[in-house]
């Protein structure tokens, strides 16, 4: 699908038949807890593994050539970062998560060790309600170069339903978003909806439309996605149709 839509959506959390699991143990406290996606384009299929402490999603094993796995650090129930490991088990890509003392986000980085090259992203939270932010480039250590602006409008729930970006003050793109009313594969993962993962995967419901327009406002990207549920409301399936008329699958499997 998209050779894995759901793979570390900018490369924090990927999400991507096996068997419908609808159980709801778990290894941390009866918790429900993803274990396995498994992603099909109708040519090739891909997988993710998720390994955990507890409740706190600590790994990520994929069956990607070139990459061995990500690791997540936490700051308490925080998770304050992510890195990506190649098939030689050296990190070549970092993510770092900062937040204030409301425990909101304030600073998302993305460095490229690969590249030596570093971007941030700083946000300010609005009093009506949306958040803006301000993107930054630079090398590993610093990032002080302003390349765009942007603002995140929310729903009720906290999620994601629009986002847009600009480059000189003018509209260089924007993002829409609809979900479901049900769980989200990572819905019992401390803190995982403090980030704000503005690609493929939602914080509390699941994505059930995604449009991506261009600075000419036409669009330029968008899928839709059709769950089938277990009883618990959790996700097992999904069929996503692309823009191009693709279709993918990905299975979810819960311990």
């Amino acid at each position: 699908m998209k050779k894995l839509l759901y793979l570390f959506c900018a490369s924090l959390l990927i999400l991507t038949s096996c068997s419908k699991d609808d159980s709801q143990d778990s290894t941390a406290d009866n918790v429900v807890l993803v274990k396995k996606a498994i992603s099909n384009n109708g040519t090739s299929t891909d997988f993710l593994e998720y390994g955990y402490s507890g409740k706190k999603l600590t790994r990520i094993t994929p069956s990607i050539a070139g990459v061995a796995f990500f690791d997540f650090s936490y700051d308490g129930d925080l998770i304050n970062g992510s890195k990506r490991y190649n098939g030689d088990n050296v990190v070549d890509f970092e993510m770092v998560y900062e937040y204030d003392s409301k425990q909101r986000l304030v600073t998302e980085k993305t460095l490229s060790k690969v590249y030596s090259f570093g971007e941030k992203k700083v946000f300010v939270y609005n009093s009506d309600g949306t958040i803006g932010f301000t993107k930054f480039s630079g090398d590993l250590i610093k990032q002080d170069e302003i390349i765009g602006t942007g603002t995140i409008w929310l729903n009720d729930e906290g999620e994601t339903i629009k986002v847009e970006e600009y480059q000189d003050d003018a509209l260089l793109s924007r993002t829409e978003y609809t979900y479901d009313d049900k769980k989200c594969i990572f819905n019992n993962i401390p803190a995982y909806n403090k980030l704000f993962l503005l690609g493929e995967i939602a914080k509390t419901h699941n994505i059930l439309t995604y449009k991506a327009y261009d600075n000419n406002n036409v669009l330029a990207y968008s899928y839709s996605n059709k769950y089938a549920y277990n009883t618990a409301n959790y996700p097992v399936s999904v069929i996503t149709t692309f823009k191009d008329g693709t279709v993918g699958t990905t299975d979810w499997i819960y311990y």
